[in-house]
């Protein structure tokens, strides 16, 4: 990825967290036509658009760039294996709310999952027992909490885990 191009054609508001198209040469295009379309359509205009995961991506040389590893390439001079959005929204790319953290750490503040049905991560109805069974999952290690007879033991089990594990406060929301 050529950096330097890439800070000559974008620019990144690091209180808005958003990208937006700088006006470009016409030494970069074949044509002056080209050179006026680009730039009356894009210069100016906010850059990226959202993929089918909820991060917005922005398109540089053939390449999609998750906007949130630009941010923080552009602030850090460094790209880390894994960026955590700290409020958990993914649209969210302030420099603020970006942190370098492992798999491990990223995955302790993950949203609630669409298909969870108790309203808690790690808690479910089990309905060979008609209890609530309780887990959690710790780097790739899945570790059973027990079942419960009431939802809000279950609940209180996983939560107690959830703060020995250092689970990040915003893990679980929606």
């Amino acid at each position: 990825m050529n950096l330097n191009l890439l800070t000559n054609i974008i620019t990144y508001d690091e209180s808005l967290g958003l990208f937006f198209w700088n006006k470009r040469p016409e030494s970069m295009f074949s044509c002056n036509r080209e050179y006026l379309r680009w730039n009356n359509r894009y210069s100016g205009k906010k850059a990226g658009t959202k993929d089918s995961r909820g991060y917005i991506v922005i398109k540089f040389q053939q390449k999609k760039i998750k906007a949130h590893r630009l941010a923080y390439l552009l602030k850090h001079g460094s790209m880390p294996l894994a960026i955590d959005h700290i409020d958990g929204n993914k649209e969210n790319n302030r420099i603020q709310n970006l942190r370098e953290a492992t798999a491990s750490e990223n995955n302790k503040n993950s949203s609630l999952r669409k298909d969870n049905n108790s309203g808690i991560p790690g808690v479910t109805w089990d309905k060979a027992n008609s209890k609530w069974r309780c887990y959690i999952r710790v780097d790739k290690h899945l570790k059973h909490l027990g079942l419960c007879a009431d939802f809000f033991e279950a609940c209180c089990r996983r939560k107690a885990k959830e703060l020995a594990y250092d689970f990040h406060a915003n893990h679980g929301k929606a």
